[in-house]
């Protein structure tokens, strides 16, 4: 990855690495659902997610909503949104 990203941003890209393995995965295992091999590789990328994701949550906020944890303070709409130029 490029070296101007910030660690937010390869933390991001990351995310989206695993999730679009995890997609693709699950697409040939709907017609292969035996391949172990297959389903190796959906466990490790969806395993590797569920970390990165957990980090981006711990250092920046929740990334989905269903990341919120907090009881005491609804923190889903700190931070920059996607299109606002702080998050980029």
């Amino acid at each position: 990855m490029n070296d101007y990203m910030s660690d937010r941003q390869r933390l991001l890209k990351s995310i989206q690495v695993c999730d679009f393995n995890c997609h693709d995965a699950a697409l040939y295992l709907d017609t292969h659902k035996t391949d172990k091999d297959a389903l190796a590789y959906f466990a490790k990328h969806n395993e590797m997610g569920k970390k990165l994701k957990a980090e981006f949550c711990e250092k920046y906020g929740p990334i989905e909503v269903s990341d919120q944890t907090s009881l005491d303070v609804w923190h889903w709409t700190d931070g920059p949104w996607p299109w606002e130029h702080s998050a980029n």
